[in-house]
């Protein structure tokens, strides 16, 4: 049957004041009576991102996993729908690469690629998914991004990582600085800002390029590691201990942030301050730790403990 134009039009309504349930009734309705449109489930697909945007928001971390696969499903009934729409070869790939199905998703952006190859979106998104594995191929889907849009910081940030990588340093201060000319106030791009200068052995810089955002910003998980893997360099696991516990405050709302006060734990005890990783291990507990990740740090601080006494 024709897809009923009132129903997607409220649905889509609904959607844009964020009254999910709304929109998600519309949905369900459309693909009993229009399940041959593409735009009925693309409209369940955007309902599915919407809860999972609200998990993310609320802590419920375990959330957004099945609603990034359903997003994902939901795209390829569209997809079955009408085919030739990169757009939605690309949204199906964005979640099932958040849902971390990620041979799914490097297939679906390739095929996004040939049905328009003047996006950069899905190069840019190839080239993470390569640039461990295959750092010639992310180079090359990132300079093709940077020839389809000069202006995403992105891509110059992560061709400076794998510049610094190589030992060219000059080119990868370059690019490094031109991504932060082009996002100054973004914390992601900043946060690979510090990852080159560590990367070019400045560890101390790349403390200095994160401390300097702000606390919500430098208390994510992503400028934690990085953070974690500065502060390493630097033989400074007590500090290690101050960035997760400070990941930890600063999340204490997620359904997993026993997770970061295990990590600070775990450096407070290389740090050799065994009385610090007894009371985050307490505090990881009281939020949620699995016994199992409680007692494995336990039984390591025991045995340090033992070691010390007998040395």
């Amino acid at each position: 049957m024709p897809i009923q134009q009132g129903s997607l039009t409220q649905g889509e309504h609904y959607l844009s004041l964020g009254q999910l349930e709304e929109a998600g009734q519309h949905a369900t309705a459309l693909e009993k009576s229009a399940p041959d449109d593409w735009r009925t489930h693309d409209l369940a697909a955007r309902v599915h991102l919407g809860h999972a945007v609200t998990a993310e928001r609320d802590g419920r971390m375990e959330a957004i996993t099945p609603l990034m696969r359903a997003a994902a499903a939901s795209y390829q009934k569209a997809i079955v729908c009408d085919g030739r729409i990169a757009g939605l070869w690309r949204n199906a790939a964005d979640a099932a690469w958040l849902a971390g199905d990620r041979a799914d998703a490097v297939a679906w952006y390739e095929q996004s690629m040939q049905l328009d190859d003047q996006d950069p979106r899905a190069p840019l998104r190839l080239a993470q998914a390569a640039f461990d594995s295959d750092p010639d191929q992310a180079r090359a889907l990132l300079e093709h991004v940077i020839v389809l849009d000069a202006d995403i910081a992105e891509a110059h940030a992560s061709l400076a990582v794998l510049d610094a990588i190589e030992g060219d340093d000059e080119k990868a201060l370059l690019r490094m600085d031109h991504a932060v000319a082009l996002s100054p106030t973004s914390p992601g791009i900043r946060v690979v800002q510090a990852r080159v200068a560590r990367l070019l052995g400045e560890p101390s810089r790349g403390v200095e390029v994160i401390l300097s955002l702000s606390a919500p910003a430098r208390s994510t998980e992503a400028a934690s590691l990085e953070l974690e893997a500065c502060w390493g360099a630097l033989g400074r696991p007590d500090r290690i201990a101050d960035a997760w516990e400070a990941c930890f405050v600063g999340n204490a709302h997620r359904s997993d942030a026993w997770r970061f006060a295990v990590r600070a734990a775990e450096a407070a005890l290389a740090a050799g301050d065994r009385g610090r990783a007894a009371s985050l291990l307490d505090r990881a507990s009281m939020v949620g730790a699995p016994a199992i990740d409680v007692e494995k740090v336990r039984a390591q601080a025991a045995q340090d403990a033992s070691v010390s006494e007998g040395g």
